[in-house]
């Protein structure tokens, strides 16, 4: 039989045993360790009464004796003298083979402190161990021994091979009896080949063991080695647990196929480890799973407030550690800071759980203690947890350190959720940012979240010096949600980031989802630069977030740069979704709302921009709602609100080919949309009012075919469209000037300043540009000083002739109403499509004057249902032939117009019955190339 088959059937014998005790631990029921001094009956005592290393009353005798007396004998202390009395054994004293009770607190005048020494310096680096336990020692005690300098290959102090349930408390291992001189061994205590449910320390930190000053580990244990119980001592430290006294190795080494270890566990009293000092890791899990670590100071002192740093990480799991628990629910907390490496580090482990930890801050929550490098480590590690839910006590508060707070590398699918990062305990406090970001994600660190689905799995990540979030270097994928970015937990107050709240470069970075709809957006405010900075990277959605405002969207908390900023190489991103709560408020901002450097092919939707979550009253970016700048193309805004902001509600500026469409945009402090030196652009069907100064302004000789057709531009301080900037642009025959924005297109010029209504429709004329596309506005009750527009509605549209004339019936009129026209270039235009030219003109909307033989005639409401008959009589009293035109009106539009040939001196009857029967309302246009006489008959 193997090693590992005997190891296989060894634990199928002992396991159900020990189980039941990790459970019961695991339970909190721990207090019965305080208890386990009672022992079986002793079948004999075997007393120690010199220090020689043999003969009558030496420790080698009472071995001996013990081996030989079949069960649970004690070998007691009775040595004259005040001591502390130093054994020094010449050879290797016997292995145990038997259970025995080696009980250095039987020598009288013991106080607390060992007052048997067992010096291994005359073995010269032999390799000897100064007890080793076999498995038939099972079920051992050693205690209140001072065991020193047993060195050379894995001499240990305490060593057990395939021996169980032993138990091994308040001695002193690696130091001098008082506890203040390194004497090391080359290990404390080394457990190997299946040594199984031992327990190590015992009840509170004071009835530990000292395990300090040794050559290597402070506690090895290695090679199928399962639950044991590491409770109560000082590793790496002197006596008093105020100064260093380190292992040269690790304080305590887990490795190799080991589970459930238990490492500190809390109860009434903390049973927690003190493992400080060391010259390597204070734990080391290496290639072992399903171990737990919980209640002890790891790189502080024993107050937990002053820093006594392991030389590397506080806790290292490598080598594929699995299913191991880093701290747990309240109680179980481990304070890991102060260390010169990072806090806690995870290599190439999955399915780790880091809870409630203390990482870099003090055991009061408050004083900073920063672990030198990062406070937690992840690298080609998949799915581990760090936190959990807020609610339940489960996240950690990383803080203080002196690098990232949490750095995942080539990490993948892992979950960051309900912790404090850079503040204090609960989310607040200030000036306890780590060193550079808060959460790091690099070298392809793909789909792990930073937040989650829930609010109790929200980080507050704030105050950090540089970023909250960064995403760097390739790492796809990767979802960050209802987290509070730069202010503290209960998103009333600044704790903002040194940098920018989220922060994601590199062009393989893509996919990354910023929030979440229905209340799952990030909160990211108070931050001193922007609140998202994305630059090179792809498909990032930023959804449902609040940028910018407190928690409630009803105040200004800025982020001192912009909202949000695209950069260079930026491109096919997603500012908002259609979904339930999926667009963002980006409001408040010292920058603009959304700011686009060089950025393509995104689209902002569905956002409140400027204005408090239900649009009632402004909460302003200071720079403007929307600016897109040096060649941002190829970008959508639409459905947004966009409003109060400090400059123009969009400015686009050297870039083209972008819609803005079915926007609100209004009582921003200048322009509502400002496009300069940028072409192809389409403002298309917004509502753009109120705003400081011009509607829509269209600026630099490159800025053509800007197509703005469709909006609601009223009420606005300067023009509704103003071509230069500078008022009214007079027509000067020229549609094609290279010199001018849109090629100086002319606004239409209406035939007459006052066009009769009838019915609410006016038959509207006038020029334009040949060819052009002409769109009829309502101006409104406030029409511009200029008497050129605005546009309060879009009421008719038509084509103007190859000759430029244009005729309309605009409907929707009321006498005292004014219109005013714009001009648009068609497709194959010289000038190219889209260019808009400025307002026209208004016109007054009149009461028709009837007069005998008009060439236009407007006649009232008649009906073909019911069973009326309605005729419509033209007489022409002229002497030549008059060809007329008759187009009917009804509830439902304009019907086609029908030829009505009326000869010289006669009249001509047109039932109307015959062309559009059963309509209870119908009115007529009627128009001829010669005066003729109209009227109805019923």
């Amino acid at each position: 039989m193997n090693r590992e088959e005997k190891g296989a059937v060894m634990k199928s014998a002992k396991r159900p045993v020990v189980l039941c005790c990790a459970a019961l631990l695991a339970a909190g029921l721990a207090g019965a360790l305080l208890v386990l001094r009672s022992q079986p009956a002793k079948a004999a005592t075997f007393t120690v009464t010199n220090t020689n290393d043999s003969g009558a009353g030496s420790l080698r005798d009472a071995i001996t004796q013990a081996n030989a007396s079949p069960g649970f004998d004690l070998i007691a202390f009775n040595i004259p003298g005040a001591g502390p009395h130093t054994i020094m054994p010449l050879s290797s004293l016997p292995q145990i083979t038997d259970p025995v009770d080696i009980d250095g607190e039987s020598q009288p005048g013991y106080a607390g402190l060992p007052l048997i020494e067992i010096d291994g310096s005359a073995l010269a680096s032999s390799g000897t161990s100064c007890f080793f336990l076999t498995s038939g020692a099972s079920g051992s005690y050693i205690h209140g021994l001072a065991i020193n300098r047993f060195t050379g290959a894995e001499a240990s102090a305490i060593r057990l091979y395939g021996s169980d349930n032993n138990y091994i408390y308040l001695n002193h291992l690696g130091t001098d009896p008082g506890g203040t001189a390194a004497l090391g061994n080359s290990y404390g205590v080394f457990l190997e080949e299946d040594s199984d449910g031992n327990l190590i320390g015992l009840g509170v930190r004071e009835d530990g063991n000292l395990i300090s000053g040794n050559v290597n580990d402070g506690i090895h244990i290695k090679l199928g080695s399962d639950d044991n119980l590491i409770l109560g001592n000082r590793i790496g430290t002197d006596i008093s647990g105020t100064s260093a006294l380190g292992n040269w190795g690790q304080g305590i080494d887990l490795r190799w196929n080991c589970t459930g270890n238990i490492v500190g566990l809390a109860s009434v009293e903390s049973q927690g480890n003190l493992i400080s000092g060391n010259g390597s890791h204070g734990i080391l899990i290496l290639d072992a799973e399903g171990n737990f670590v919980q209640d002890n100071l790891i790189g502080t002192d024993v107050s937990g407030l002053n820093g006594l740093g392991n030389v590397m990480a506080g806790v290292a799991l490598t080598q594929n550690s699995s299913d191991n628990v880093i701290g747990g629910a309240q109680g179980q907390r481990n304070v890991i800071s102060g260390n010169q490496g990072d806090g806690v580090s995870i290599n190439g482990g999955a399915g780790n759980i880091l809870q409630n930890n203390f990482v870099g801050i003090g055991s009061d929550g408050t004083t900073p203690l920063g672990n030198t490098f990062e406070g937690v480590r992840l690298e080609a590690a998949s799915g581990n947890l760090i936190g959990g839910d807020r609610a339940a006590g489960e996240g950690n508060l990383i803080s203080a350190n002196g690098w990232n707070g949490v750095r995942l590398i080539n990490s993948d699918g892992n979950f960051v959720r309900g912790n404090d990062i850079g503040t204090a305990e609960s989310g607040g406090g200030a000036g306890l940012g780590n060193g550079i970001d808060g959460v790091l994600l690099e070298q392809d660190s793909g789909g792990n979240t930073v937040g989650g689905d829930e609010p109790g799995f929200r980080n507050v990540i704030s105050s950090n010096i540089a970023a909250g979030v960064r995403i760097d270097s390739g790492s796809a994928d990767n979802t960050i949600r209802y987290n509070h970015i730069g202010t503290d937990l209960s998103g009333l107050f600044a704790l903002g980031n040194g940098s920018s709240g989220i922060v994601i470069e590199d062009a393989e970075s893509s996919g990354t989802v910023i929030g979440g709809p229905q209340g799952m957006g990030n909160l990211i405010s108070g931050n001193l630069n922007h609140g998202i900075r994305v630059d090179e990277t792809q498909d990032t959605l930023i959804e449902g977030n609040r940028i910018g405002t407190n928690a409630g969207g009803t105040y200004a908390i800025p982020n001192q740069g912009a909202g949000i900023w695209l950069g260079t190489g930026s491109s096919l991103n997603h500012i908002g979704t259609a979904n339930e709560g999926g667009g963002n408020l980006i409001s408040g901002n010292l920058g603009s709302g959304v700011f686009l450097d060089g950025s393509t092919g995104n689209e902002i939707i569905y956002s409140r921009i400027g204005t408090d979550p239900e649009a009632e009253y402004g909460i302003p970016n200071l720079a403007g709602g929307i600016y897109l700048s040096n060649g941002s193309d190829r970008n959508t805004i639409s459905g947004n609100l966009i409003g109060y902001n400090g400059f123009d509600g969009i400015y686009i500026l050297q870039s083209r080919d972008s819609l803005i469409g079915y926007n609100g945009i209004g009582d921003n402090a200048q322009d509502g949309v400002n496009i300069e030196g940028s072409p192809d652009i389409g403002v298309l069907f917004n509502a753009i009012m109120n705003n400081g100064e011009v509607g829509v302004s269209i600026r630099g000789n490159n800025s053509v075919g800007v197509a703005v057709v469709g909006n609601r531009i009223y009420n606005n301080d300067g023009l509704a469209i103003d071509l230069m900037r500078d008022g009214v642009t007079p027509n000067d025959g020229n549609n094609n000037n290279p010199a001018k924005p849109n090629r100086g297109y002319n606004f239409p010029v209406f035939d007459q300043a006052e066009f009769p209504v009838m019915s609410g429709i006016a038959q509207v004329s006038g020029t334009a540009p040949p060819n052009a596309y002409v769109e009829v506005y309502l101006v409104g009750p406030d029409p511009d000083s200029s008497g050129h527009g605005e546009g309060l509605d879009p009421l008719a549209n038509t084509f103007a002739d190859a000759s430029g004339r244009f005729s309309v019936a605009v409907g929707g009129l009321t006498v005292g109403d004014r219109i005013s026209a714009i001009a648009v270039s068609p497709e194959g235009d010289p000038s190219g499509e889209g260019n808009t030219s400025e307002f026209s003109a208004n016109a007054l909307i009149v009461i028709p004057e009837k007069t005998l033989g008009d060439t236009l005639w407007y006649v009232a409401e008649g009906s073909t249902g019911g069973g009326f008959d309605t005729w419509l009589l033209i007489a022409n009293p002229g002497e030549d032939d008059a060809q007329a035109a008759v187009t009917f009106v009804t509830e439902t539009g304009l019907a086609l117009p029908v030829a009505v040939p009326v000869p010289a001196g006669s009249r001509v009857s047109l039932r109307e019955n015959d062309h559009l029967p059963d309509e209870w309302s119908v009115s007529a246009i009627v128009e001829s190339d010669r005066p003729v006489v109209v009227e109805r008959s019923q």
